[in-house]
């Protein structure tokens, strides 16, 4: 007579319950090869589409941000969070009214180079920016206006 164990039996397959548990050591390998593939994957886009500085090709940087500001400074480090930028500059548009011309007040706008730590709050010269919001960073030309303009502000 054939004896079976009725708990270890599954009527359905006619295979015994323990045969069913084992799982092939091909398939357990394959798992695990399959996420180390996802997570190297994840990391390689994050890696690669992060915001990410290389080194200044010059002293001073132009760093563009999202709501239309320019800051010109010294870009002395960047993490994931912030860019940290001292010797800071900025432009500020004054309001120039000259003399009447023909019973007119003619008004021109002219570009103020401003430099961090003059307000009235009076702020220490170093800005830690958030990165969320830099467009981009250029780096600055030893000649270009900019550069001239600060020149001559530096004593």
């Amino acid at each position: 007579m054939l004896m079976l164990d009725i708990n270890s039996y599954n009527s359905s397959t006619g295979m015994a319950n323990s045969k069913l548990r084992e799982k092939p050591k091909w398939l357990t390998a394959t798992s695990v090869i399959v996420i180390l593939l996802i997570l190297g994957g994840i990391y390689l886009i994050f890696y690669y589409t992060s915001l990410r500085f290389e080194k200044p090709k010059s002293e001073w940087q132009a760093v563009f941000l999202s709501n239309g500001q320019v800051y010109f400074g010294k870009v002395v480090k960047t993490t994931d969070k912030e860019i940290v930028l001292r010797d800071v500059y900025y432009l500020q548009t004054a309001q120039l009214l000259q003399g009447p011309r023909e019973g007119h007040v003619v008004s021109a706008q002219a570009p103020l180079l401003i430099k961090l730590g003059s307000e009235l709050h009076g702020p220490h010269d170093e800005m830690r920016i958030n990165r969320e919001h830099v467009l981009f960073v250029e780096d600055l030309k030893s000649d270009s206006p900019i550069m001239e303009a600060i020149k001559q502000y530096q004593p």
